[in-house]
């Protein structure tokens, strides 16, 4: 992909008359890979706010974010032209910065020109027209107005020529370059000085940089005279070189805003090991100024960070360490170490990877009861069960009451849960553990109504043929030129007589499409619920093709609301139902989400649709299931069962226009202000860097949820009269919020590069398997047998393997003829 010879300008002006969104799908759509940044700095008071709430063990790898940063994990290198991961990330993000890899991708490199930022400073404008009046001047190109008023010029990139790397001040003070390996923000993104960047061409092509420049690209800076050292050098140690090594690639690949702190820690590292005769002086200067430059640091700035590390860890010699007897591991893979036994310094995914514990002590005593028995010789994920019992709660509450948590704050209090996981986890067994008394209550309504059925099948055929005999004797006078007003008067009637089917409750649809769904509401009984174990049948239905997604979502939508449910009929004219109530609760294998989302994401997210929904993607229970009999007798799952009879007998019948009228039910004052704390608290994170920046969307329906969940606890436990206790909200709150951070755990997943999303599945596995089996490897056999199904394949697990191997979680070892993915033991609690 490459620039076209042409750009067409982009005003800059504020605020942009084009979302950021629609200029980043013109980029790709021209073939320039994108990904978002930051388009401003966090700052101290939004980065002491986020510490305030983050788990202690987790503040120390908090960091702040800079503008011009990349948003996503990956980086650059997850860039890409996919429109809908370009959609899914601005809608998350609206007014993200638009960032652009430079090199071979863009097919151009870039000339930086930089502004002095502090009086005193060079100006790149005056280097460059040296250079300039020394060498010739530059020829027209692509060039942009960067924010900070400097400008970038865009040059051709020749596939056979030499390979332009990013560098700082290597051609003159305030020049660097971004080639290979280096990105550039593109208008009209917004720079933290408030200002816009802007293209400035205006119709110029893309042009060749002269050979003068390149030259002076390329050209190895002559190396300052070492400083003299009392202590002995000698040749590096295999040890030194791999520390060297590792130590230089942090240093090359800091972000800005940690170039000199990364150059810093490296510096007094290795010196450490200069001064106990490990490394070299010169070699590690020398190595760790190309990795400053290659940062964009400038010569200037590097020497003095690095004579400052040097110096100070010079005073604290350290040696290599003896290597210890390798016990399982030989013929290591690893091009990272020289010992099997030495790693590399981890680093983090950058991902929560793992499902917190569900908070089974939040539910009421007897539905913990209940789910606690069904999780015990079910011995499925503690969340299923939990949502399975939540889901048939759902089912009979929403046809008992309404919930009212302010003036003209009132809706349902149905809940749409969406669980994730591999076939096997038995949610179909969860779900049959507590819907019996539902069924067999549908199936004794069904039978009581059995003699209206067949007297309104009699009475449906009388109706029909007094209507087609007016019709028929109407065609005969008209024919006949006789009067017809008696005929037609006489056929207003019977259409007014048409006979009404009798209502018969029917709770319970799977695969079904929406218009149909909606009919049967409006027509047989206005209360049911979307309810399977086997959601690709949803998710991959008619109904979220292409056509009809949209349209799926908005009704879905408007039945969680409790709004007007309008039909459209062909025959016996149109339906308007009033208070219709929809539960859906489906359980979904993550490939096909996973499929659904790739295409979907942005209009899933942006309608509203999976923010309405409980998500739960909890760790599986399989291979930690022996066999165990369900029991014959279990009181705690009776006692759901018998409760859920009696409220399903004090369930409303639907009025006389087929809705229902339904009772308030109000939150006592205790938990009305509990549920205004808990309101604030997500609110508050919902800024630029707080918890739920990311997931606006989903925390911004989490209090009603906690709400509508109260509300259902106090139907189970009182019924449709008195208050919302404090317990059921704190309870309710508790569910809530863990569902929340299941949701931005999710979506965190979703907007990972594939190989990144496949290596944070596989770093999960492995760590578990680990710590299950009391081992510290795992054979590669197990991992495609066992593993996470996305993982499986050959290909897909050596990329994950590879990124893994990069921030020294696992790598691949053998053992005989055995080969093993070995994970670090700093991640199993061991030492390094």
């Amino acid at each position: 992909m490459t620039i076209p010879s042409t750009m067409p300008p982009i005003p800059d002006v504020t605020p942009v008359a084009v979302s950021m969104l629609e200029h980043a799908l013109k980029y790709a759509a021209s073939g320039k890979s994108v990904f978002p940044c930051w388009e401003r700095d966090e700052t101290e008071a939004e980065y002491q706010a986020r510490l305030s709430t983050m788990p202690e063990d987790k503040r120390a790898a908090a960091k702040r974010w800079e503008a011009k940063n990349p948003r996503v994990a990956g980086g650059f290198k997850a860039a890409t032209t996919d429109e809908s991961k370009i959609l899914f990330w601005w809608q998350r993000w609206p007014d993200a910065a638009i960032g652009c890899p430079t090199g071979p991708a863009l097919g151009a490199w870039v000339l930086d020109v930089d502004l002095p930022k502090i009086p005193g400073e060079p100006d790149g404008r005056d280097t460059l027209a040296r250079l300039e009046a020394d060498h010739g001047a530059l020829p027209a190109t692509v060039t942009q107005r960067t924010g900070s008023g400097g400008e970038q010029r865009f040059f051709k990139w020749s596939p056979d020529g030499p390979e332009i790397k990013n560098t700082g001040s290597k051609i003159g003070p305030k020049l660097d370059t971004r080639g290979a390996g280096g990105y550039v923000i593109m208008p009209p993104s917004l720079h933290p000085a408030g200002n816009r960047y802007a293209w400035t061409s205006n119709g110029v092509e893309l042009a060749e940089a002269p050979a003068w420049l390149i030259e002076l690209i390329l050209v190895k800076p002559t190396p300052e005279p070492r400083m003299e050292r009392q202590a002995s050098t000698r040749t590096a140690t295999g040890y030194g070189r791999a520390a060297l090594e590792a130590e230089a690639s942090k240093v090359a690949s800091a972000p800005q805003g940690q170039r000199n702190g990364t150059l810093n820690a490296a510096a007094y590292s290795l010196g450490q090991l200069v001064a106990g005769g490990v490394l070299d002086q010169g070699e590690v200067e020398s190595a760790l100024l190309d990795a400053a430059n290659a940062a964009g640091l400038t010569d200037g700035e590097a020497r003095a960070t690095i004579r400052s590390g040097m110096t100070a860890g010079e005073k604290e010699p350290r040696a290599a360490p003896t290597p210890a007897p390798k016990p399982v591991s030989r013929n290591c893979d690893s091009d990272t170490c020289d010992s099997c036994d030495s790693w590399q310094e981890l680093e983090p995914l950058t991902v929560d990877t793992g499902s917190r514990p569900y908070p089974l002590d939040a539910l009421p005593t007897n539905i913990r009861a209940a789910v606690a028995a069904v999780i015990g010789y079910v011995q499925c994920p503690p969340a299923l069960a939990a949502m399975s019992a939540l889901s048939v709660l759902s089912l009979v509450g929403q046809g008992m009451a309404n919930v009212r948590r302010g003036p003209r704050l009132e809706g349902p209090c149905s809940l749409f849960l969406l669980g994730l996981g591999e076939s096997g986890e038995r949610k179909t067994t969860c779900d049959t553990a507590f819907v019996a008394p539902i069924r067999l209550w549908q199936g004794h309504k069904q039978d009581e109504a059995s003699p209206r059925v067949i007297a309104h099948a009699a009475d449906v055929r009388s109706w029909e043929a007094e209507r087609r005999g007016i019709e028929e004797a109407l065609k005969n006078a008209a024919k006949a030129g006789k009067p017809t007003d008696e005929l037609r008067a006489r056929m207003r009637c019977v259409e007014s007589d048409r006979p009404q089917a009798p209502r018969i409750p029917r709770l319970f649809y799977s695969d079904v499409t929406i218009e149909r769904l909606r009919a049967k509401l409006a027509e047989v009984w206005p209360s049911a619920g979307l309810v399977t174990a086997e959601g690709g049948i949803v998710f991959g239905a008619h109904a979220m093709n292409a056509d009809n997604i949209m349209r799926t979502m908005g009704a879905i939508n408007v039945l969680w609301d409790g709004g007007r449910l309008e039909v459209d009929r062909v025959t016996n004219g149109d339906l308007v139902v009033e208070s219709a109530r929809l539960t859906v609760s489906l359980f979904v294998q993550p490939d096909v989400i996973q499929t659904f989302m790739d295409k979907n994401a942005a209009l899933a997210r942006g309608s509203g649709w999976l923010a309405r929904a409980l998500l739960a993607h909890p760790e599986s229970t399989q291979g930690n299931r022996p066999f165990q009999d369900a029991p014959d007798d279990c009181p705690p799952i009776a006692a759901f069962h018998a409760r859920l009879s009696h409220m399903l007998d004090a369930m409303p019948l639907p009025n006389a226009a087929g809705g229902l009228d339904l009772p308030l039910l109000d939150l006592s004052p205790e938990a009305k202000r509990i549920w205004v704390d808990f309101y604030n608290a997500i609110e508050v994170e919902l800024r630029a860097g707080g918890e739920f920046a990311d997931v606006k969307d989903v925390a911004s329906k989490t209090a009603d949820n906690a709400a509508r969940m109260a509300c259902l606890f106090h139907l189970f436990e009182t019924g449709p009269h008195g208050q919302i206790g404090e317990s059921h909200l704190e309870g309710a709150a508790a569910i809530a919020a863990w569902h929340l951070y299941e949701a931005r755990r999710f979506f965190g997943e979703i907007a990972l590069p594939p190989e990144l999303n496949a290596a944070v599945k596989l770093d999960e596995w492995l760590r578990r398997y680990c710590r299950t089996n009391g081992v510290p490897a795992v054979p590669t056999r197990d991992v495609a047998r066992l593993g996470p199904y996305r993982v499986r394949p050959e290909k897909t697990f050596h990329a994950a393997m590879e990124v893994l191997k990069g921030l020294g979680r696992a790598r691949l070892t053998r053992d005989g003829r055995r080969k093993l993915v070995q994970v670090n033991p700093a991640l199993l609690g061991g030492g390094r």
